[in-house]
């Protein structure tokens, strides 16, 4: 098997007739024919693989992020979790407002991470469970 260099981006240990692996330019089939001058230059390395590729396409898969909290912000989680709380225990509504509003600075200073909805609804049910928690010391208040 006769092997060449890309006459584009000047790879090697190409494969005489096929196409190159680093830029996609077609390589000629007679190894002969002298490469032509290419104004071609690499303005950065080519980019490496992720570390851990499991972990990359786990964060970037929308239904693997409603199930597993994969590059969820930890304030979102905390947020859902304590509003959900609130119906049933109505002081940790207030907890759960302020997670869900720190949740939404968090994911709009970092972009990469999601949970948005999760924040949304800490706030949400935790205004809800402040609201009956307000209702019901209202009532007991004026029981008597």
């Amino acid at each position: 098997m006769n092997t060449a260099f890309c006459s584009k981006c000047g790879a090697g240990d190409q494969v005489v007739g096929t196409i190159c692996t680093a830029c996609g330019d077609m390589l000629p089939a007679d190894p002969s024919i002298p490469p032509v001058a290419s104004s071609y230059v690499p303005t950065s390395p080519p980019a490496a693989a992720p570390a851990d590729p499991v972990q990359a396409k786990l964060g970037d898969d929308a239904a693997i992020r409603m199930i597993l909290p994969v590059g969820r912000s930890v304030w979102a989680i905390v947020a859902g979790y304590l509003g959900l709380l609130s119906i049933a225990c109505g002081i940790t509504s207030i907890p759960a407002i302020i997670c869900g509003i720190v949740a939404i600075r968090d994911i709009q200073r970092h972009p990469d991470r999601h949970g948005m909805g999760r924040a949304v609804f800490g706030i949400v049910m935790g205004v809800i469970g402040l609201g009956i928690l307000a209702w019901f010391l209202l009532a007991i208040a004026f029981a008597k």
